[in-house]
């Protein structure tokens, strides 16, 4: 059985078959008649189908509240059509025959920058290790009110962060690693056992001594600039010039915003595994030092097309694909973009009109493959563009809506597949005798929004020809976008 105190303990029963063990999941039952309940989102709405919400539960059992603590009862009970609920804190699933699935309490489930994230998985990952006795981590602010997840652990010694974040790699995604490491003496605890979060030492930044053989830059200025970029991002300000910048709350995506800041205060492209080498203040300034110097030496070089069906990445790429290589939710750079046509579409020619766009700029039909470790930009002349079509004319308006808002859901979580593609999918949908909604979805890593209407205009005037009967066999030379970028990598920066 499983229950709560605040419902008068049980709340469902489930006689426990040998199925069930070998199905490997927490079935918790039914819940008992005289009790009634809602599993709901983060939204407050009651979930459909196989999603995950907390357990809220209402009946007879449910308790008059916590007794003299009205923060507790407004935080823990709520009225839903007139019906007294008590929210359990327990994250579930109601299964297909009615029982309901245990999958975490919510309070050691938490969101990240997109991804949800199990606290209990990430203790259990550093608890393993035989130099720490305990370990619990949290979630809060830090510095720029980013959030951060933090790692408080029992040890005999202090351990390097360095460490810390390597022993765990075989076992963590990267962004569940935690950004900030405590030493404590032990865990505290409430009078009933459970972690005393208010009684966690706050993180304090130690001070860094640069090491003997790192030179300060010639120019001043640098340094002081990357600082400021540094601070504006994370918000630390009290972080020094030899300080690892992953280890004073950079991530992933401040590290992206750095390399763009960058590029656009010093006109230099840094590549993420570049800034990973140079991770801190000072290393980065004598990197972009260098790299100014390089760049007074070069002469400016004409880009040439070039008969090849691979290039190496842009650094712009470059930063995409690394993102999409450590991050697991694949949609985070979807382009999602629709636009109304009015009159009578012919959905052959459109597809049509399409393929020969792709075959005109050729990154449309191009895939991220991977070669020894690095990401290679390959025309592939065998992909097709299918367009997806449907037609929703004759339902209500309102029916409509809710379906065009189902396409664009879908859209917005597809997972493309970089190293096979296609990277784009077209979805036409009739709305009206003569209103059609075009759905456009493309992977940022082969286009951008300034390219919208270029592409837009570019495909409708190649759908016209068609439809006029006239012939688009114009010779497609020019330069390609792999073409910019074999030149950037050649060229423009060594």
């Amino acid at each position: 059985m499983y229950g709560i105190t605040e419902t008068t303990v049980h709340v469902t029963y489930k006689e426990i078959a040998n199925s069930d063990v070998e199905k490997g999941i927490t079935n918790i039952g039914k819940v008992l008649p005289h009790l009634g309940f809602k599993v709901m989102n983060q939204n407050g709405e009651e979930v459909t189908g196989d999603e995950e919400g907390e357990l809220y539960v209402s009946g007879k059992g449910v308790s008059l509240g916590y007794y003299k603590n009205p923060m507790m009862n407004k935080m823990k009970f709520t009225d839903i059509d007139n019906v007294r609920y008590y929210k359990s804190g327990d994250v579930v699933k109601l299964l297909d025959d009615g029982d309901l699935q245990y999958i975490s309490r919510n309070d050691e489930q938490v969101q990240l920058r997109g991804f949800r994230i199990e606290l209990g998985e990430i203790e259990s990952a550093y608890n393993d290790l035989q130099n720490i006795k305990n370990a619990v981590v949290t979630m809060d602010k830090a510095f720029n009110d980013d959030m951060h997840l933090f790692l408080y652990y029992v040890a005999d010694e202090e351990l390097a962060a360095d460490y810390l974040r390597e022993s765990v790699k075989s076992s963590l995604p990267t962004y569940m690693i935690p950004s900030f490491f405590i030493k404590v003496d032990n865990i505290p605890l409430t009078v009933n056992g459970k972690l005393d979060k208010s009684l966690l030492p706050k993180f304090i930044i130690k001070d860094c001594e640069a090491p003997s053989n790192i030179k300060s830059p010639a120019d001043k200025t640098i340094s002081e600039k990357v600082r400021e970029m540094v601070v504006s991002i994370i918000g630390n300000g009290v972080i020094n010039n030899n300080q690892s910048l992953l280890e004073s709350g950079m991530n992933s995506l401040s590290i992206m915003r750095l390399i763009v800041n960058i590029k656009n205060q010093f006109q230099i492209e840094i590549a993420p595994s570049v800034l990973l080498e140079n991770d801190t203040i000072m290393k980065l300034s004598q990197v972009i030092e260098a790299r100014q110097k390089e760049e007074v030496k070069q002469e400016y070089t004409p880009i040439n097309m070039n008969a090849r069906n691979t290039y190496p990445l842009t650094y712009e790429q470059e930063n995409l694909w690394f993102i999409h290589q450590t991050n697991v939710d694949k949609s985070l750079y979807n382009i999602v973009f629709s636009y109304e046509i009015a009159g009578e579409v012919n959905e052959g020619n459109l597809e049509l009109s399409l393929d020969k766009l792709s075959d005109k700029h050729q990154i449309l039909k191009s895939v991220i493959r991977e070669e020894a470790g690095m990401g290679i930009l390959a025309f592939d002349e065998s992909i097709h563009h299918y367009i997806n079509y449907f037609d929703v004319s004759d339902i209500p308006s309102d029916m409509q809506e809710e379906k065009m808002n189902h396409f664009v859901k879908e859209e917005t979580e597809r997972q493309f597949d970089l190293g096979n593609g296609p990277l784009l999918s077209i979805t036409l949908v009739k709305t009206n005798e003569h209103e059609y909604q075009l759905l456009c979805n493309i992977h940022h890593i082969i286009f951008d929004g300034w390219s919208i209407p270029l592409m837009i205009n570019d495909w409708f005037a190649i759908y016209e020809q068609i439809e006029n009967g006239q012939r688009n066999d114009e010779d497609n030379q020019s330069i390609q976008y792999g073409d910019y970028a074999l030149w950037q990598k050649t060229h423009q920066i060594m």
